[in-house]
């Protein structure tokens, strides 16, 4: 709930899980690279690094859970490499458009 941007009230939780297409469908369309950082802190600091949120440990008690759980830990590392890739792919961009600009002078 709080990677998507939701409260964690149970009241909440019912209503986003009371739908479980536009629960899945909200899943598949997560654009990692545009959610916040303020969000990320949180979800980090207030779930993904607890070690009870392990993949392996929450399988034991629900699949469904483990999956989302497995789901959430994939985002988090993936958006980190996002964050440390953007500034090269940026670089990368502006000397591509040097060299075009160099090689088409000659």
């Amino acid at each position: 709930m709080v990677m998507l941007g939701e409260k964690t009230e149970w009241k909440i939780v019912k209503q986003v899980l009371g739908n479980p297409g536009e629960f899945m469908n909200r899943l598949l369309t997560y654009d990692v690279e545009t959610v916040s950082e303020k969000i990320w802190k949180k979800a980090r600091d207030g779930w993904i690094s607890k070690p009870q949120f392990e993949p392996a440990e929450v399988k034991k008690i629900s699949m469904a859970a483990s999956a989302l759980c497995t789901w959430a830990v994939a985002c988090s590392r993936y958006q980190i490499v996002v964050k440390k890739v953007a500034p090269k792919k940026k670089k990368l961009a502006e000397v591509t458009t040097i060299l075009a600009e160099a090689t088409a002078e000659l």
